[in-house]
């Protein structure tokens, strides 16, 4: 996607932004699961992701809002962490269990914020169901 000209002196687009993670989304179990589960689609190696994350956000062409609209800017320092591949290696390259009950441990909150912002903002057809389990109208009215 290219900027408009009248984006191009700002260095990005004023027209794409992406919203910030909200607490709300992460204390839903079934978000959690879908961004593992995505994250693990993208068949990511656990020493790669921090580079990865770290160049999506550079190449996003849009704007991270927080709920109110105003810019934000995401603190990728999370993931300076001395055991990150570790980490990476057992949330993102690992899909969560069927049925499992996701929790999310407090030292991890603000690296899935960030980590799935990033990932909405570059992928957001892919993210606009996560969280959301759709009603199963297909069966038959039973009388």
């Amino acid at each position: 996607m290219f900027k408009c000209i009248q984006c191009e002196g700002l260095g990005y687009c004023q027209q794409q932004t992406t919203t910030l993670i909200q607490d709300q989304d992460l204390a839903n179990p079934a978000f959690l699961a879908d961004i593992r589960k995505f994250a693990n689609q993208l068949d990511i190696a656990s020493s790669s992701w921090r580079e990865f994350l770290a160049d999506l956000y550079c190449q996003y062409l849009g704007c991270i809002v927080d709920a109110s609209g105003q810019e934000v800017f995401l603190d990728m320092e999370v993931f300076e962490e001395r055991y990150i591949r570790e980490w990476f290696r057992d949330w993102a390259c690992t899909p969560p269990k069927d049925g499992t009950h996701l929790r999310l441990r407090s030292e991890s909150r603000e690296r899935i914020r960030v980590l799935a912002t990033i990932l909405r903002a570059y992928f957001p057809a892919q993210a606009m169901m996560w969280g959301i389990v759709p009603a199963n109208d297909n069966d038959p009215i039973e009388e």
